[in-house]
């Protein structure tokens, strides 16, 4: 097989989304699980519990959010390229890591994080 996909999926808060955002996601992991190679998960939740936290954002926003999403994702995928094959090394962690077909669900974190502010020091 040539093509390898690897998808990034945003879980909605456990609490206070549309009512109907939960349902949607399901459905959208469903087409996913049966479509992809491998499925990235970030929680809004956690998303929102790292930039409180860890960046001390005060009052963290969509593209705060994202950007630690961001972040996470290119940490976990600069592994994964190399010059002269880049597909090969992103199939090559794919089949490890969702080595059975029903185990798709994979999920990224990277380290360390800090406030901008704290980068200088």
């Amino acid at each position: 097989r040539n093509k390898f996909i690897l998808n990034h999926l945003s879980w909605p808060h456990e609490s206070g989304d549309v009512a109907t955002q939960s349902l949607n996601c399901m459905l959208a992991l469903s087409s996913l699980q049966q479509n992809s190679d491998g499925i990235v998960i970030s929680p809004n939740d956690k998303l929102r519990d790292i930039c409180t936290r860890q960046l001390q954002e005060v009052g963290p926003g969509l593209h705060d959010m994202n950007l630690v999403a961001a972040r996470d994702l290119a940490g976990a995928l600069s592994s994964t390229s190399h010059p002269r094959t880049p597909h090969r090394m992103l199939q090559h962690t794919l089949m490890n890591l969702c080595a059975h077909p029903s185990f798709k669900v994979l999920s990224a974190c990277s380290a360390p994080r800090m406030p901008e502010r704290s980068v200088s020091f």
